[in-house]
Formats: C-alpha cells, sequence, structure tokens
C-alpha cells in the first residue's frame, strides 16, 4: 500500500505545473488534490501513532474526511517530543533523519522519512520553477554539504540541485561539526564569475548572508555579478545580535553582488516539510525600492495553507498557520505551525509571515500538551 500510495502522490506531483492553479479546470484539480490529500492522511491515521492520538483527541472521524480542510493537523511542536513517523526504521532501505536547527531551544524537531524520493522530486521541480535549470549557472554554496550535515534537510536540497554540477564551497568544516565561511573560496568564485561572464547563483542561510555582508562592508569589496545572477537565502536571523530587515538584505546585495532585488529570493520551510514556499523580493526602480512592506511567498500546487484557531481547530484569520504538503508522506501531511500569515484570497500566497504571540502559542502547546499526556 505504502509504495502504490508513494506511486501516485509522485505522478499527481510530476503532472502538475509548480504554480498553483487558477482559472479554467482548477475546480477538478482541486478534486483530485482533496481525494489524494484525504487518502493519504487516513493512511497517516492508521500508521502513526501519534498522529492517531492527535486525531482521537479532537474527535473528528476520519472516514468523514472529504476535503484536506477537514484533516485534523498535526503541531509541529510534537516533532520535538514523538516519533511522528509512518513507518518502521529497521526496515527502511535509506531512511534519513532530519533535525531542526534549534536555535530558539535545546530541543531539536526530527522528522523521519523512509527515503528521499518526494522530497528529492518537489525540490527539482521547484528550483527550476523560481531559480532556474542548475546548468545554467555557476553556484556558491554558504552551507556545507549533504555528507558533512547528513541531518539537515537544507544541505541534502542543495546537493539535490548541484548533483552533477561543478559548485564553489563557501564553507569549510574546522572540526566535526564546526564549519567557517571560507573567504578565499567565496571570493574565487565571485571574481570567476565576473572574470568569465557566467552568473552566479549563491545559496545559503540569511544568517550567513549577514555575516557576509558585514565582512564585504568592513573590506570594502563589491562586485558587479554578471546578468541573471541570483542569491537564494532561507531561514532567519535567530542569535544575530542585530538582525537584518528584508529591505537591509536586498540593498547589501545590490551593494556588493550587483544583485537586484527580483534576483533576490527567499525560502521559505521547515524541517518538517518536504515542500518550500519561495519569493523574489522588493521591486529594484534605479536606486530606489518599491514595494518594501509586500513580501509574498508562493506555495507549490500541491501545498494548501490556512489559518485556524490552534484549540478549537476552526479557521481563524488570526490564528496559526497550518500547511497540507502532499510530498509529507513519510511523518504527516498536515501540519499546525506556530507562525502566523497572512493569506491571499485565491490561497495561493502567504504574506507577513511572523511567530504567534504569547497567547495564540500557547494554543498549539496546549494542543500537544493533550496529546503527550495522552501517550503520545
Amino acid at each position: 500500500m505504502s509504495e502504490e500510495l508513494k506511486q501516485e502522490i509522485s505522478e499527481f506531483i510530476q503532472e502538475s505545473e509548480v504554480s498553483p492553479y487558477v482559472g479554467e479546470g482548477v475546480e477538478l484539480y482541486e478534486q483530485a488534490f482533496d481525494r489524494l490529500a484525504v487518502k493519504l492522511s487516513q493512511w497517516q491515521y492508521w500508521h502513526s501513532i501519534p498522529y492517531r492520538r492527535i486525531v482521537d483527541l479532537s474527535g473528528s472521524d476520519v472516514e468523514s474526511w472529504m476535503t484536506w480542510k477537514d484533516v485534523v493537523p498535526m503541531p509541529v511542536s510534537l516533532f520535538k517530543k514523538s516519533h511522528v513517523k509512518c513507518f518502521e526504521m529497521e526496515y527502511a532501505e535509506k531512511p534519513r533523519v532530519w533535525f531542526s536547527s534549534g536555535t530558539t531551544s535545546n530541543d531539536k524537531s526530527r522528522t523521519y522519512i523512509q527515503d528521499t524520493e518526494l522530497y528529492d522530486l518537489v525540490i527539482r521541480k521547484e528550483w527550476e520553477y523560481f531559480v532556474g535549470a542548475a546548468e545554467e549557472y555557476r553556484y556558491l554554496s554558504l552551507i556545507p554539504e549533504g555528507e558533512e550535515w547528513p541531518n539537515s534537510s537544507l544541505a541534502h536540497m542543495f546537493s539535490v540541485v548541484t548533483d552533477g554540477v561543478n559548485y564553489y564551497r563557501g564553507v569549510k568544516n574546522v572540526r566535526t561539526g564546526k564549519f567557517e565561511l571560507d573567504w578565499s573560496e567565496i571570493v574565487s568564485c565571485l571574481n570567476a564569475s565576473v572574470n568569465e561572464d557566467v552568473p552566479v547563483v549563491v545559496y545559503g542561510t540569511s544568517y550567513a548572508f549577514a555575516w557576509l555582508f558585514e565582512e564585504f562592508r568592513k573590506d570594502e569589496l563589491q562586485w558587479s555579478l554578471p546578468v541573471g545572477s541570483i542569491m537564494v537565502d532561507t531561514g532567519g536571523f535567530k542569535g544575530l545580535a542585530t538582525p537584518l530587515t528584508r529591505e537591509q538584505m536586498i540593498k547589501r546585495a545590490w551593494v556588493h553582488f550587483g544583485i537586484s532585488s527580483p534576483y533576490c529570493i527567499n525560502e521559505y520551510g521547515m524541517s518538517e516539510m518536504s515542500s518550500q514556499f519561495w519569493t523574489p523580493s522588493l521591486v529594484h526602480e534605479g536606486d530606489k525600492f518599491v514595494n518594501q512592506c509586500s513580501e509574498k511567498w508562493e506555495r507549490p500546487s500541491w501545498v494548501r495553507v490556512k489559518t485556524v484557531d490552534p484549540v478549537t481547530l476552526q479557521d481563524d484569520p488570526d490564528g496559526v498557520l497550518v500547511i497540507y504538503d502532499l510530498a509529507n508522506m513519510w511523518s504527516n501531511a498536515c501540519l499546525m505551525t506556530q507562525d502566523q500569515a497572512t493569506i491571499s484570497k485565491d490561497g495561493t500566497h502567504i504574506s507577513d509571515m511572523r511567530r504567534a504571540p504569547g497567547a495564540v502559542a500557547k494554543g498549539c502547546s496546549i494542543t500537544a500538551e493533550r496529546a503527550l499526556n495522552s501517550g503520545a
């Protein structure tokens, strides 16, 4: 059953455009999505003990689910406390475990997957759509390689998109588990890109870019990278003494890379997800930045979003973000985050991403605690 279900999900994603469907034919696509989403979540109910307890505590009847909106979400906070998985590790040929960054807590979230086939499929499709075909660029990575950072979904992501492509490593392993930016390699890559007129994709965490730009500022280093060069950053600035605003990030990319805002892409994801949200950022016109207060992340077509009250699970625009990720087969497809966001009327974009305030976040904790007390 699991292999048949994985194949069905894989075929659905392969046949889907990355950009969300709107207009003619959207109803048929939504019906197909709902059928597969309900089938997947019902399967996860029977194969994941923590999820079964969450659903049973909610009082929801899985047999009554008709659309993805009926599916009971799994609080992501439980990924720190429970083994949220739908398979037995000892029987999996290529299991992986993704750890969260752990920047805000000593407890790292753990996401178990039986294999990376669906994960690899969606990142290839998303990357080619939002960034471009890998072979068209030179690459500079500001994160460790997948083999050096085996529990990082980010490191695995970059390993997938650069498979078979030569790239520069902008980090070095100074000791086990400790990495530093490799300044000489970074400068060599940027110089080579300019000299050979080859566009470069610089990829890393927002935190790493903040450090990089500060060093460039101190040394007064600036490049005018070839047209088409792209900066892709992910994550936030947790732990940084002086976090940068998005506008400041974009301005530094222009000053030090010569990369204008339409080519500054932010990726939003979590270790608990298989898919990601992507956005170009501010619009650059001459020396001015416009639309500075509008950041919109686009979801891929196999992902859905809504906001709910974390206790009642009823739709609530002031509640927490719930993400349904069809590629998240091996852990849980329907995730209740601890973030808030504004969702566009057509449901294709999210904006104004922020951490939920105390009262709302407490509601997420209450839901998780009830599950833990029940033995999840």
